[in-house]
């Protein structure tokens, strides 16, 4: 009886620390990749080469509100004119204009809520026929690879574990896609936890 306690006892505080310790070092490791960023930017670029103040994170504060300005100032009239005049210029650069361009769809695709083809979660059968994987639709307008056998294809970006930010973009014919009833956040979560934590377990229930 007191083993069995002591058991639980132990597990519980098992479930307690490891999501905090993990998310403080992940937080950590986010602020560490920034930090490293800013201090590749020559020093006579940051704000505090300009105003004479040495706190802790001062640069990062003032990057952060002057992304925000910058956001709220293209989001009004004279903003727009002036991303369209700008725009307009590199479309006249050939490399320029493909890099730009791509790196700007690709970053509203994933950013805004145009992309709600990545809320759909869908199996396929990868790497083989018969071995299953958990996927999102991303992307329905395929015809640039269409070929003499196959041309009624989807994307699917299939996500590796335990880490979902990466993994592998395939075309799959739209008759081998199954969706299933699961949301965007239980599939990444049932793919951090290796498989271990059923998808719509509550937290309730993991306890």
């Amino acid at each position: 009886m007191i083993y069995k306690t002591l058991k639980n006892c132990f597990l519980s505080g098992l479930l307690f620390w490891i999501p905090v310790i993990v998310t403080i070092l992940v937080i950590r490791l986010v602020l560490t990749l920034v930090m490293h960023a800013i201090s590749m930017i020559p020093a006579d670029y940051l704000p505090n080469y300009y105003i004479d103040v040495h706190l802790p994170g001062f640069n990062v504060l003032v990057i952060l509100f002057l992304i925000l300005f910058t956001g709220l100032v293209v989001n009004h009239y004279i903003g727009k004119k002036i991303v369209q005049w700008w725009e307009g210029i590199l479309s006249r650069i050939p490399i320029v204009r493909s890099l730009y361009y791509g790196i700007k769809q690709s970053m509203a695709a994933v950013m805004t809520s145009s992309a709600a083809n990545f809320q759909q979660v869908v199996m396929v059968e990868y790497p083989r026929k018969d071995m299953w994987s958990l996927g999102f639709l991303t992307n329905e307008q395929t015809q640039d690879f269409h070929f003499k056998t196959v041309n009624d294809m989807a994307a699917v970006y299939v996500p590796t574990t335990p880490n979902p930010t990466s993994g592998y973009i395939v075309l799959v014919p739209r008759k081998d896609i199954h969706p299933i009833d699961l949301t965007a956040e239980q599939a990444i979560k049932w793919i951090i936890s290796l498989g271990i934590i059923n998808p719509k377990d509550k937290v309730e229930d993991i306890q």
